[in-house]
């Protein structure tokens, strides 16, 4: 009886940590979005979106594609079912396919996940319904 016991703390440590990692690189997508988001002078923001979509963001992308098909086995982040992680990334591709659908075309295993995600119980319902906005 023991042995389990352990055996599902050291999974649920497991899981936690890999939340973790993923809210460090969530915490590094949105450190890059602001900096240009926030630029007041058009140019410069320009600029640094430019270089951001070029470079940190195929390097985010790879790293949210990379655990979603490695631990989360193609799913869900984690293997025992969708987390907050999931949410938040469902709704960033979401984000990401509104205002620059190119960025996704490349990236089935997210584009999976953002449908997964938004059809889920609840989730499906309430996107039906809600508010449609230009952000």
């Amino acid at each position: 009886m023991c042995y389990y016991i352990y055996l599902y703390l050291l999974l649920l440590f497991v899981y936690i940590c890999r939340l973790v990692v993923l809210s460090c690189c969530l915490t590094d997508i949105w450190n890059s979005i602001y900096k240009f988001w926030m630029e007041p002078d058009a140019e410069k923001k320009e600029k640094l979106r430019d270089e951001y979509f070029k470079t940190g963001l195929v390097e985010h992308l790879d790293v949210l594609e990379s655990h979603l098909n490695g631990y989360g086995k193609g799913k869900f982040f984690v293997p025992s079912g969708v987390t907050w992680a999931d949410f938040v990334v469902a709704t960033f591709a979401f984000t990401l396919q509104k205002h620059f659908p190119a960025t996704l075309e490349q990236r089935e295993a997210l584009k999976a996940h953002m449908e997964r995600v938004n059809n889920l119980p609840g989730i499906k319902e309430w996107i039906a319904k809600r508010p449609q906005t230009d952000d």
